[in-house]
């Protein structure tokens, strides 16, 4: 009985939503409002993730809901139809509940046809699904906490413009109650409390598509607030202040209100959360779990953390500590937490000290002052007497696999060497050309120069993975003979090449005949001597004209998509600076026995330039391709097999000695400025050696979150069509349904009945 009184209140409210042209005008400035700041937020970067329109939703639906619910009770007090419906036999909260579902529905409405932009965008990117379910499910909780508000600022008043106000100072007090710029003049400890109370920051990380039991307690603390407020409300205006049963009420009211301040200030503590990301984004990968389980001895972390943090790290703090919860449970005991405080203990300042986690410098608003404040937020691991550290972290994005490096670096008793085949005058990895490629590998490899013997030739004997990048030397037959020694041995290297050299000033190429493209051809594959362009598929980059500097698309850098995930580690997409293109030949030699795995391609927009005079973004030859010319165009590939030693025609080959090697047509690929723009390329030239020397453990841990989602629109037509379907057509839709039902309506009240209808 009590559930369908419930369902009717809702249906009548919910009627009177779409009975009138006000709720089809609220939904109509919602959805396009919102679709406006998302294509405009995202059309330089082109990111494939709704992140951008779930940082803006929570400011518009202040807006939208305080409107949508500023007429629940306010409209019943003014036309006093309130005191007739309570004099039913109706309880006032089912009442209550009636109204909140019926704002919530309608609401709910709205978000649901926001669906529209994931929809769209999915035929131009992966988009991570679980955490777009996340990001919606967060949004009905916060939806429902502001709905709430706005029932209870509509029960205090019969003016809907009133309700409508109040609704809006309380939800926007409530989200910027976090921002520093409210905190500033708060001592840190208060500043931390209303950071905590503040839904931006419980939405924050549900947007980032995990499901935090803090987060849920914390809107559910907030919902059943505002809701016996409002009950509050309406019981006083039919019984005594004095009446045992409000003073209950009031108690209750009091009992919520302390309820959610208890979840914001005790909210860290509480544990529990269920990661909806695709790949799993923020929970411990299998590997590392394997990594942490198997470890033969105790690897102790030092963690070096202020008492009290600043409202500014106070939530990457928070963050850290359920990372490191979560890397205990998974340890078996192999890892122990020491958790030290600098700021409060001299003798743990030494040890921070000693352990190169030194006292950094953080921003810190508080008592209406900008201060400078010490604190420390770093790692120290200690392991059989070795060390390694991460001084300071910024974020908890990527700390996962900077850990399990750290951890697996400590723990090896030999590490894997990578060679570079070409001398450089320095082989410092500092100063070295690929420099941020070569310091990144040390964290797992120990990184040598191949050694040459009194002639000059290189000495392979004691290389185990070979790095061999793009080079303007003449390739002797003596180096090309220890090459195939090397293979034969079963030997791991990544060849990076350019066959076409480019003069970046002129924006033209020239051949490279020190390719080393022709000595791979007896393995069956053939970097051909031309650019790749994609005209759709491309990057845009600024070039000087009469008029200033400008941004154009340029098809000689396409971005380019994996075929094999699973040795590229999950990264899905790469940018390919002036690369050339690669053929995959039949072997006539029984000597050797290849497998090819194709990893990277373009997309089915893929051309070449064979000529490469004119490689600027107006080249004819961009203007004169035609669509028989167009492909998937390889541009990476992998190479597994074995092979008999150099000089024996007919040999019984070792299948103990199978070589690997991974062959990219374009040596920028890991270049130091590329990958400042790209940072998912180091994490692709990581995991391709990993897979070359068969350390699959940490590709799977370092690729999380690493690849670049990318929107790739065929024209700019579809494009705009995508944009503009969403911020005009939907709108479009809403009214034409609007009218239709309002038309209907207005026919149906003049239509005059007669006693047999």
């Amino acid at each position: 009985m009590t559930l369908n009184l419930i369902l009717q209140i809702a249906k009548k409210d919910l009627k009177g939503y779409f009975d009138q042209p006000t709720g089809y005008i609220l939904l109509v400035i919602f959805c396009a409002s919102l679709s406006f700041s998302f294509f405009g937020s995202i059309q330089t970067t082109q990111e494939a993730s709704l992140r951008a329109m779930f940082t803006i939703l929570p400011w518009i639906l202040a807006i939208f809901i305080s409107a949508a619910s500023m007429r629940l009770i306010s409209e019943e007090l003014r036309d006093g139809t309130l005191e007739i419906l309570l004099t039913q036999p109706i309880k006032s909260w089912v009442v209550i509940v009636g109204k909140f579902f019926a704002a919530f529905a309608f609401v709910t409405i709205a978000i649901l046809l926001t669906a529209t932009i994931p929809i769209s965008l999915q035929f131009f990117g992966d988009l991570d699904e679980g955490a777009i379910f996340a990001q919606y499910l967060g949004t009905l909780f916060l939806t429902s906490s502001f709905i709430s508000i706005g029932l209870f600022a509509s029960s205090l008043t019969r003016n809907q413009i009133v309700s409508f106000i109040i609704s809006l100072v309380v939800i926007s007090a409530l989200m910027v109650s976090g921002l520093p710029f409210v905190t500033y003049a708060m001592p840190t400890n208060v500043a931390l409390l209303f950071q905590t109370l503040s839904p931006l920051i419980h939405f924050a990380g549900i947007s980032r598509g995990i499901i935090e039991l803090r987060d849920i307690l914390y809107f559910t603390a907030l919902i059943l607030t505002f809701l016996s407020a409002s009950y509050l409300v309406i019981k006083s205006k039919i019984v005594s202040h004095k009446s045992r049963s409000y003073q209950i009420l009031q108690i209750s009211v009091g009992f919520f209100v302390f309820l959610i301040i208890l979840v914001g200030w005790f909210g860290n503590s509480i544990r529990g959360k269920i990661d909806l990301t695709e790949n799993q984004l923020y929970t411990l990968s299998p590997a590392s779990v394997k990594l942490l389980s198997e470890l033969d001895d105790i690897v102790t972390i030092h963690y070096f953390s202020s008492k009290e943090p600043s409202a500014q790290n106070a939530i990457v703090s928070r963050d850290v500590n359920d990372f490191l919860d979560g890397v205990v449970a998974a340890s078996n005991g192999n890892v122990k937490i020491i958790k030290r405080y600098p700021d409060v203990n001299d003798d743990e300042r030494v040890i921070a000290n000693n352990f190169f986690v030194p006292p950094v410098q953080f921003s810190d608003r508080s008592e209406g002052e900008l201060k400078v404040k010490i604190g420390w937020l770093g790692f120290a691991l200690t392991y059989s007497n070795n060390l390694e550290y991460i001084p300071l972290i910024q974020s908890i994005d990527g700390l996962e696999y900077q850990l399990m490096s750290k951890i697996f670096k400590l723990t090896k008793k030999e590490r894997t060497k990578v060679s570079f085949l070409f001398r450089t005058e320095n082989p410092d990895p500092a100063v070295a050309p690929f420099r941020n490629f070569r310091l990144a590998l040390t964290e797992i490899y120990s990184i040598r120069e191949v050694p040459e013997n009194q002639a000059g030739i290189p000495d392979f004997s004691d290389v185990q993975m070979l790095v061999v990048p793009a080079h303007g030397q003449f390739v002797s037959n003596e180096m090309r003979f220890a090459l195939d020694e090397y293979f034969a041995n079963g030997g791991k290297a990544l060849f990076l090449i350019d066959s076409v050299n480019i003069e970046t000033s002129s924006l033209s190429g020239l051949p490279n005949y020190f390719s080393l493209s022709e000595y791979l051809t007896k393995y069956g594959v053939t970097v051909e001597d031309n650019i790749v362009f994609d005209q759709k598929a491309n990057e845009i980059l600024p070039f000087p004209t009469q008029q200033g500097t400008v941004s154009l698309p340029y098809p000689y850098w396409p971005r380019i998509n994996a075929v094999e995930k699973k040795i590229s580690g999950g990264i899905t997409t790469a940018v390919i600076p002036w690369g050339s293109s690669i053929s995959i030949n039949q072997i006539d030699s029984n000597n050797i026995q290849v497998e090819h795995i194709e990893l990277m391609k373009t997309t089915e927009n893929g051309a070449v330039d064979s000529m490469y005079v004119d490689l600027s973004p107006n080249s004819d030859r961009l203007k004169t391709v035609s669509d028989i010319e167009k492909s998937e165009t390889l541009m990476a590939v992998a190479v597994s097999g074995k092979r008999c030693p150099p000089g024996q025609n007919d040999c019984d080959i070792d299948a103990q000695n199978q070589f690997r090697m991974i062959v990219i047509g374009d040596s920028q690929l890991i270049d130091d400025g590329i990958i400042q723009n790209y940072p998912q390329h180091l994490a692709l030239g990581i995991n391709w050696l990993d897979w070359l020397g068969q350390k699959d453990s940490l590709v799977s841990i370092r690729s999380k979150g690493a690849s670049l989602r990318k929107l790739l629109y065929e024209s700019k037509s579809e494009e705009q069509l995508t944009r503009y379907s969403n911020i005009i057509g939907v709108p479009a839709i809403i009214i034409i349904i609007g009218l239709i039902r309002l038309i209907y309506r207005r026919i149906s009240t003049q239509r005059t009945y007669k006693r047999d209808d």
